[in-house]
């Protein structure tokens, strides 16, 4: 079995669907497969915003897709290729010679089109159909995925199979993260989608209630929203308490989910979830959304809360920091959860996936 595995996400950045496909790519060295990994470019990664990532991202849509990517499977024949995220794949028709398995994260740009800036949400629903169309199957990274894929694109079931992923093992001696301990974390690109305002207003009510609350430690990169976060945290007058760490090495927020007294999670909508995954295999107590995907990841290791709730996630927040008991007992569970996710069988059953795609 010839299978090319297309990683062109990895060239624009390392957030979940890019560490997807990383971590998919090395899983499969231990398999029997012969692996092939193609992508737009090996030169560079993760060009900064502005001309230099335009420019790159119109070269991967109207060159690599269209003309360098068939040309290539014509030189390299294959089985099958699978294309870790949707692509403008119009001209890999069906009449040829191998099967063509590409994974959806999730429909957000179909079920939530305000996230989206307007040319890029028409460009990644352009980007799903087209997929949709050359695909002779779809793979999804968790059941509320499957679910919005054959909702908005009117798909069989037996068309999609879901295939959870994995979760990157944090080291026992992770890189010290040299934050000022106690202090509470939550982790995401910053944008509407993560929920932060109402993690600042339920930290704000928290403070309220109880005499001492750890610091918030916010890590991720610049989305857009956060100017409104700046705002609100001076309106809250707590410069002094809120920290924007931006990015930050695996080995350090590792180091972080370690380290931190609760992790606070309250996305609108999440395709799978990586981060909440990653708090509990490093023993953090967690408190995540009860939407989407993410009752699927946390199951009954976290607590719970409606996402637009602030008063029941301020509620949450101070009965992990006051009950030591509660913290403990969730620390245990995310432990015992978080070990039902391996990279490793995420890659068997994906070639589960190609074998059944291969004999049709």
């Amino acid at each position: 079995m010839r299978i090319a595995l297309e990683t062109s996400i990895t060239t624009f950045n390392n957030a979940g669907s890019a560490r997807y496909a990383l971590e998919l790519l090395q899983a499969f060295q231990t398999t029997e497969i012969e692996l092939l990994e193609v992508k737009v470019t090996r030169k560079f990664r993760f060009p900064a915003p502005g001309i230099a990532r335009k420019i790159l991202v119109a070269y991967w849509e109207y060159i690599y897709s269209t003309y360098s990517l068939p040309l290539w499977l014509k030189k390299n024949p294959v089985d099958l290729l699978h294309c870790t995220i949707p692509m403008p794949l119009q001209q890999l028709k069906r009449e040829r010679n191998y099967k063509i398995v590409v994974t959806l994260h999730d429909l957000l740009p179909f079920s939530h089109p305000q996230w989206f800036p307007t040319l890029m949400g028409n460009r990644l629903r352009k980007w799903l159909k087209a997929s949709v169309q050359v695909a002779d199957h779809l793979i999804a990274s968790s059941e509320y995925t499957k679910k919005e894929i054959l909702n908005y694109l009117n798909l069989s079931e037996n068309n999609v199979t879901v295939v959870y992923l994995g979760k990157k093992t944090p080291s026992n001696l992770a890189k010290d993260s040299q934050a000022e301990r106690p202090f509470l974390l939550t982790v995401g690109t910053l944008e509407p989608r993560k929920n932060l305002l109402a993690v600042l207003e339920a930290y704000k009510l928290v403070k309220q209630q109880i005499s001492f609350v750890p610091k918030l430690l916010i890590v991720g990169r610049k989305g857009w929203g956060e100017t409104k976060l700046q705002t609100l945290i001076t309106e809250f007058g707590l410069q002094d308490q809120v920290e924007l760490r931006g990015f930050v090495p695996d080995d350090t927020l590792f180091a972080l989910y370690q380290q931190a007294e609760v992790f606070i999670y309250p996305s609108l909508a999440e395709g799978f979830g990586f981060p909440p995954l990653e708090a509990m295999a490093c023993g953090c107590p967690v408190i995540t959304s009860n939407a989407a995907s993410l009752p699927e990841v946390v199951g009954n290791a976290g607590l719970m809360v409606d996402p637009k709730n602030i008063q029941q996630l301020a509620m949450m927040i101070q009965r992990v920091l006051e009950d030591k008991t509660l913290a403990q007992e969730l620390r245990q569970r995310g432990f015992v959860q978080a070990e039902r996710f391996s990279w490793s069988h995420s890659a068997q059953e994906t070639i589960a996936v190609y074998q059944q795609v291969l004999k049709k």
